[in-house]
């Protein structure tokens, strides 16, 4: 994971380098989306299955699930042309999440840089890598969770003022026990949105 930012932070830096005649742009789009997600948590020991009292169990299988998430934000483009920088600030981030049970989550002012490639007047891409902190309960009326960060890349195509994205999330699971790395979680979605601004 670590080598895949750094490959994209350096093809980001050279792109911005990239020279081409100056287009008009936008210096703000405020963003809209809707994403299907899905979770794969997947434990680093080998699945094993064991009988205790006449009954069959089995551990360290993966956990799957599935959910729903929204968020709304702003992206800066910093300067004109066709190939140009991007500050995003993604001030919410809500949804659910279905596994072994029902959780829900909240995210607030995610910060992320990225680049914007102006394919024509109509279509463009922007790539971009996102960090925040994240507050997961499965209890909202007593408040009962966790606290996480994340590290998200992300790509996105945007045709007019409809969008449609991808993102993804790789993480370590910690045990309870000694604090030792026992699995690692996968997150992913597929945005579907709008942008409000000047094409």
């Amino acid at each position: 994971m670590n080598k895949l930012l750094i490959i994209l932070l350096l093809f980001q830096c050279y792109l911005g380098n990239a020279q081409d005649e100056p287009k008009e742009l936008n210096l703000n789009r405020f963003f809209l989306d809707l994403s299907p997600t899905f979770g794969i948590y997947k434990p680093i020991e080998d699945k094993t299955t064991q009988s205790l009292g006449g009954m069959s169990y089995t551990t360290n299988s993966p956990d799957y699930g599935g959910g729903l998430e929204f968020k709304a934000g702003n992206n800066w483009y910093l300067r004109k042309g066709k190939f140009c920088g991007i500050l995003h600030l993604t001030w919410i981030r809500l949804g659910f999440l279905f596994s072994d049970g029902l959780y829900a989550f909240a995210s607030p002012v995610n910060v992320g840089v990225g680049h914007h490639f102006q394919l024509n007047r109509k279509v463009s891409i922007n790539t971009s890598i996102h960090s925040g902190i994240l507050f997961v309960t499965d209890d909202v009326i007593q408040v009962d969770g966790f606290i996480n960060y994340f590290i998200m890349p992300e790509i996105k195509l945007n045709i007019s003022h409809f969008t449609v994205g991808f993102e993804y999330s790789p993480k370590r699971g910690y045990s309870n026990i000694d604090g030792s790395v026992d699995g690692h979680y996968h997150y992913f979605g597929i945005s579907f949105g709008g942008t409000l601004g000047r094409i």
